[in-house]
């Protein structure tokens, strides 16, 4: 008998596996190995418009301290970051990181927090930038808690964002206009893979007391970042 011939099957390229929905890695997540106002895995800055003299109680702002939580009463899991001040003045600070996350992926930011206040509260909230500036100054922030020790752990939450493609820095690479009268074998048409977009975001959160007093410390501790994938 004559053997019919046989087809070949059309190359296909292996599907990508989607991601799935769940926490994104954070640096220090834990605030481990901390260290007198260095946060490994994190950066900081603040408002500061007092260095020594006098003082405007109100509205006098001295440069944050920031150290492990030493009273266990204080800390949430284990490490935990403290910031504080001087005694009678205020803080305002925020403290960021930026993480590389699938574009158009919806994330959300959260992070728990307990206060010390020895007369009144402290300011403290989350926030996420979906562009992923690094610094908190187009941070989308979630709700203002006003707290204080009766207000035991309270966990801050941002709201939720889409993630932003990051900018194609790279120069395009001019092409040659093609001779009209030129001919070439065409190409083969190969199967394309899905390219996974990337994009940043920054996690922030911040702190300051409502009135300055001995004692105002807010404490930190187990930062996540949840991301779920676009559709």
């Amino acid at each position: 008998a004559t053997p019919f011939p046989t087809h070949t099957p059309t190359p296909t390229s292996t599907p990508r596996p989607l991601p799935t929905a769940g926490p994104v890695p954070l640096d220090n997540a834990d605030f481990d190995n901390l260290m007198p106002n260095r946060i490994p895995g994190w950066e900081w800055y603040a408002y500061v418009n007092y260095q020594s003299g006098e003082t405007d109680p109100q509205n006098s702002f001295a440069e944050p301290v920031f150290t492990p939580a030493d009273d266990s009463v204080r800390q949430i899991n284990g490490s935990t970051l403290k910031v504080e001040t001087i005694r009678w003045l205020k803080f305002r600070t925020w403290v960021h990181q930026t993480v590389t996350v699938t574009a158009g992926s919806t994330v959300q930011f959260s992070i728990k927090v307990n206060a010390f206040s020895s007369l009144d509260r402290l300011i403290v909230k989350a926030g996420v930038d979906p562009t992923g500036q690094p610094h908190c100054d187009n941070v989308r922030w979630g709700e203002t808690w006003n707290i204080n020790q009766d207000d035991g752990i309270i966990t801050l939450t941002s709201p939720r964002v889409i993630v932003a493609a990051m900018e194609d820095k790279n120069t395009p690479t001019p092409t040659v206009t093609p001779d009209p009268l030129e001919r070439e074998t065409p190409a083969p048409v190969e199967p394309e893979e899905e390219t996974e977009i990337l994009g940043q975001v920054t996690i922030c959160f911040y702190a300051e007391p409502t009135y300055p007093h001995i004692n105002n410390a807010a404490f930190f501790d187990q930062a996540q970042l949840i991301a779920i994938p676009p559709r």
